[in-house]
């Protein structure tokens, strides 16, 4: 009562006296954060479209697309960079190869953010789904097998009251299913199979297992010797890997029993990667990149060096045993056709094959054809496909959302 004479005295003093009314601040600091909207995402009824055209159905574009909508996208600018760019946080494509996985972060660099989700499909060229996580900041996700789901990696805001941990993510509905308890430090590194996700934590000499459906639960935590442990899955699910400063360590994590170390390598000199991309099945046979430095094929514990500074993007495709290693040098592409590690001809510009362009490729992922099909993401956020062939290599625009050419 004493609080709404208060209100009126102020008003009638406005009133009568033309004063300006203080400034009533809330109580929660919460109220006031706001994110800055950056970037543009149009949706626009369009009856008769069909997103989940040209995909199967049972795939996880098919069961994500949304018919019936056109999507509209303009990335948020990347102002921190000179020359400019899309403000991504990371990509990732599906196991299935139908959903390309857009991380953007909206509200810009060192402020407050949310994330905004592009689902984009390689099938039919569209963006098939959206998702805005407000008040979220996502650096960085997995897609959890067989499921609609995503793993994903929240960093820390206390603007929100928010920690580093790890979410499981609902594509379809756009909620947040569960969070697992906050880290005790900076999330590096994220993977998971159908049933585990694993992670780690900066500064701290454990990879953390949790069950994906259990990740309120506090989680297992496994030893490693690797400092500042990054992790990758291989291709049959069976083998954890753990790769950081000087070492490489292999888990077998092949049933529900426990996770159990079975091999262990040093690597020479200060070669510490941040990248790691199975080219085996098992895992024994492992690119390791340590970006702008050097990038390592490690067989069975014994490396062999590659030629030219990584830029840090590479795609491997299995049928072919085809590797494309990006480089430093001009953003340029080598291929290997393995077990040589040496290049095959020379490496191509991505940019300099017809359409042209200046932008930077970011991410490189592998598509399964008849042909090698390689997916870029260039530093702007725009799509392209590389046909890779042993003579000139063909590129075509899958999504444009950047037009800067060569002028």
């Amino acid at each position: 009562m004493k609080q709404q004479f208060l209100l009126l005295g102020l008003f009638f003093s406005t009133f009568l006296f033309g004063a300006e009314l203080p400034v009533i601040y809330s109580e929660s600091p919460l109220d006031e954060v706001k994110v800055s909207a950056t970037g543009k995402l149009l949706i626009a009824d369009s009856p008769g479209t069909k997103n989940n055209a040209g995909v199967p159905r049972d795939s996880l574009a098919g069961r994500l697309a949304v018919n019936g909508k056109e999507f509209h996208w303009a990335p948020s600018p990347l102002t921190s960079r000179v020359t400019g760019g899309a403000d991504l946080l990371s990509a990732v494509l599906s196991g299935d190869e139908t959903v390309l996985l857009l991380i953007e972060r909206v509200g810009g660099a060192g402020k407050v953010n949310s994330t905004r989700l592009i689902l984009f499909s390689p099938r039919n060229r569209k963006i098939i789904r959206a998702v805005t996580l407000a008040n979220r900041r996502i650096s960085d996700a997995v897609f959890v097998p067989g499921t609609n789901q995503i793993a994903a990696v929240q960093q820390a805001q206390k603007e929100f009251n928010q920690g580093d941990a790890v979410l499981r993510i609902d594509l379809r509905s756009g909620r947040i299913l569960a969070q697992s308890p906050a880290a005790d430090g900076k999330i590096l590194s994220l993977v998971c199979s159908n049933t585990k996700i694993w992670y780690t934590v900066s500064g701290k000499s454990h990879i953390y297992e949790q069950q994906t459906d259990a990740l309120l639960k506090s989680p297992q935590k496994i030893r490693t010797q690797v400092a500042m442990p990054r992790l990758s899955v291989s291709p049959d699910g069976n083998t954890l890997i753990v790769f950081g400063q000087k070492q490489v360590e292999l888990f077998n994590v092949s049933c529900d029993c426990k996770t159990t170390l079975r091999s262990q390598y040093q690597l020479e000199g200060n070669f510490s990667p941040t990248e790691a991309l199975a080219v085996s099945d098992d895992g024994t046979q492992l690119l390791l990149i340590e970006s702008g430095k050097q990038a390592v094929l490690l067989r069975n514990g014994i490396p062999a060096p590659l030629s030219e500074k990584p830029a840090g993007f590479q795609a491997f495709f299995k049928k072919d045993n085809i590797l494309l290693l990006g480089l430093l040098k001009h953003n340029a592409i080598a291929r290997f056709d393995l077990p040589n590690t040496t290049p095959f001809g020379r490496p191509v510009v991505p940019g300099k094959l017809k359409p042209l362009t200046r932008n930077i490729t970011w991410k490189m992922f592998a598509l399964s054809a008849r042909t090698p099909q390689a997916l870029l993401v260039d530093n702007r956020g725009n799509i392209t496909q590389l046909e890779v062939t042993k003579r000139r290599w063909k590129k075509s625009n899958l999504l444009v959302v950047d037009k800067t050419g060569m002028k």
